[in-house]
């Protein structure tokens, strides 16, 4: 996606910010194709306030793009955040190869980006290691946690960041998940948890198996909420969030219920910097291969999924079996 821009700058109806070349997007659910020709103008529309990869605030508009497709016109939407300033050349998405660029050399103006999602513990959490649990926010590369298959494994890769009140107030999705000691059944967590939203906790019942075809699945802790003692955190207190990669995804231990390490699938790629991209591309190259897939640990339930298994439970009364078979 090229864009030529007579003044550098983009703003809501400006004729002279358009499409340099045809522009073909694929249709969702669909073999067509949509067409947007060399030429159309953007315009700016909704504005909304989020904090990217890194944490920082930054303010995001929509752009609207006119198409045309089999099925007649209408528009789409394209993602542009106002204060971060990218130079003609740069790569504006992961998923759609394109490019940016402004007459004689001059930068647009802003990079794309979108609301970023946490994968991580608080660093309160505190994890089952060689020399019994530590908290999450003290751990370093090298250190051995416990996995439930593997034993003790090192930790290859890690990352810390914390969230200002003024980050956690713009962006709900980033908002950390407090599940209360003893929530989740046989008295786990042992004491309170704290995890991102996007943080996967390993259940296990006959109505997950049922619906995950396994024994013992994975379930974002955004999903759990709705059980009682498991909420979205609304003091908007700062936190900091703690993950670390393994050789392989795995089930690790927090605050006594198994949870995952990681996983290093193309949307948790995705959601970071560049920089820690870059890390951990160097640590696992297969990464950069686009064919490479991570294995998962366990079968993954999301979406409406996840959230009719949570809802079965609390109709039911029955809590789920989180119990590990680690000797503690």
């Amino acid at each position: 996606m090229v864009i030529d821009d007579a003044d550098g700058l983009f703003a809501s109806g400006d004729p002279s910010t358009t499409l340099v070349e045809d522009l073909i997007l694929p249709q969702p659910g669909s073999d067509e194709t949509i067409l947007v020709s060399a030429g159309s103008s953007l315009d700016l529309a909704v504005y909304f306030p989020g904090v990217d990869a890194e944490g920082n605030p930054f303010d995001l508009y929509i752009v609207l793009l006119p198409y045309e497709s089999s099925t007649g016109t209408g528009v789409t939407y394209v993602f542009f955040s106002t204060n971060h300033t990218i130079e003609p050349g740069s790569v504006m998405y992961r998923d759609m190869a394109g490019t940016v660029v402004a007459n004689q050399g001059t930068p647009v103006g802003t990079v794309t980006a979108d609301l970023r999602q946490a994968i991580c513990f608080g660093a309160d959490a505190m994890i089952l290691t060689a020399d019994g649990y530590r908290a999450a926010g003290g751990l370093s590369v090298g250190d051995l946690v416990m996995t439930q298959d593997r034993g003790l494994q090192p930790i290859r890769w890690i990352d810390k960041k914390t969230l200002s009140t003024h980050a956690l107030a713009r962006a709900l999705k980033l908002r950390p998940v407090h599940i209360t000691a003893g929530s989740l059944g046989d008295g786990l967590p042992r004491t309170d948890l704290t995890v991102s939203q996007q943080h996967r906790v390993m259940v296990s019942s006959r109505i997950a198996a049922r619906m995950g075809g396994a024994a013992e699945v994975l379930v974002a802790a955004k999903h759990l909420v709705g059980l009682p003692g498991v909420s979205i955190r609304d003091d908007l207190a700062p936190v900091t969030y703690v993950h670390f990669a393994l050789d392989d995804h795995g089930i690790v231990f927090a605050n006594g219920i198994a949870s995952e390490s990681l996983y290093l699938g193309p949307q948790a790629l995705t959601m970071m910097g560049q920089s820690a991209r870059d890390e951990l591309f160097a640590i696992f190259p297969a990464l950069t291969e686009m064919s490479h897939f991570v294995q998962p640990a366990r079968p993954f339930i999301s979406g409406g999924k996840a959230r009719s298994l949570v809802a079965r439970h609390v109709a039911n009364g029955k809590s789920f079996g989180v119990t590990n078979r680690v000797e503690i």
